[in-house]
């Protein structure tokens, strides 16, 4: 009787225990947020994670009666901003808003951070087609122009990057394996500089999101050569990779918490993410950016993230690159 007695308290104490988890765990969910969220962008103003993180940070301003300020943190092809993300207080107040470099420039960087184990991915929040874009003054106006123009000088071009590791990096080694052709990859500290020299000639070409390409291109200092799996509107002349005989490319801007943020923090936020994705105001700005919502649920966000990691890290491998 005795010990039946002791059993029954016992499963008393633990579902008391359990409630009380689950309370507190909701509660502080509905708390949140109580003060200013800093979510870091790991590159320069005008990139697409740059334009993606401000159109969301409005609406999340807004929805969750709270600030989100964005905080642009730049350098060593976005590690150093994503870093400070990794190190951060898994609280819900610092979190990343980060593009495909997120899965990129783990197979390529020791870092110190695991983009698999230090981070949770919240939510994909757009989805933009990346741009192979070169100077007017190359004279080239299509992808086979610049391949011949490779072939015609073994080892002579050179294309851009946002730095080592990059998925502007990986972009353009694709490009080049796809194409037949090998190119000199000269490294920036952004795609704002990379472009800079790109307007001048200082290289040949540069594959990149679309957003940081559009008032050059529009101004036409740039030329684009092709774009994505589908012709955009916001570039409705420029060809597909696929019109064009290579391997399509895209990129897609999300956001991120550190790893132990508590589930009910990262569901909420979630959720207010899709919500944001769905508004039509905020459709419109993505599609001004040649960007469009991207739909998925949060496993299947960090199921992307873990098999594109492993897909470049076979890229690596496949052209020689040692991890620095």
């Amino acid at each position: 009787m005795h010990k039946l007695i002791s059993m029954n308290l016992q499963r008393r104490r633990l579902s008391l225990g359990c409630l009380l988890f689950v309370t507190a765990t909701t509660s502080l969910a509905q708390a949140y947020p109580s003060r200013v969220v800093r979510v870091v962008v790991p590159f320069g103003p005008g990139t697409g994670a740059d334009l993606s993180a401000r159109i969301l940070t409005e609406h999340l301003s807004r929805s969750m009666g709270q600030t989100f300020v964005v905080e642009n943190r730049v350098g060593a092809g976005g590690a150093i901003g994503t870093a400070s993300v990794a190190a951060a207080a898994p609280d819900g107040y610092t979190l990343l808003m980060n593009a495909s470099s997120h899965s990129a420039l783990p197979a390529y960087k020791i870092l110190p951070f695991d983009a698999r184990r230090d981070f949770v991915g919240i939510a994909a929040f757009g989805v933009s087609p990346m741009v192979l874009v070169v100077s007017k003054e190359k004279g080239w106006r299509s992808v086979k122009d610049l391949v011949a123009a490779a072939k015609a000088r073994p080892g002579s071009l050179s294309f851009a990057s946002a730095g080592i590791g990059s998925t502007t990096h990986l972009s353009g080694e694709k490009f080049c394996l796809d194409a037949g052709f090998r190119a000199v990859h000269v490294p920036y500290k952004s795609t704002t500089d990379a472009i800079a020299d790109l307007i001048t000639g200082r290289v040949d070409f540069l594959i990149t999101s679309v957003p940081p390409t559009l008032g050059p291109l529009k101004n036409g200092r740039l030329i684009a050569l092709a774009m994505g799996s589908k012709r955009s509107s916001a570039l409705p002349d420029v060809p597909t990779f696929a019109e064009a005989g290579v391997r399509e490319a895209e990129t897609w801007f999300g956001l991120f918490a550190p790893a132990k943020t508590p589930i009910d923090i990262v569901q909420r936020l979630h959720v207010e993410v899709q919500r944001a994705a769905e508004e039509p105001s905020v459709q419109d700005r993505l599609a001004k950016m040649g960007a469009e919502p991207a739909r998925m649920s949060m496993e299947e966000f960090n199921a992307k993230v873990k098999r594109e990691i492993a897909d470049n890290e076979q890229l690596v491998k496949a052209i020689g690159l040692k991890p620095e």
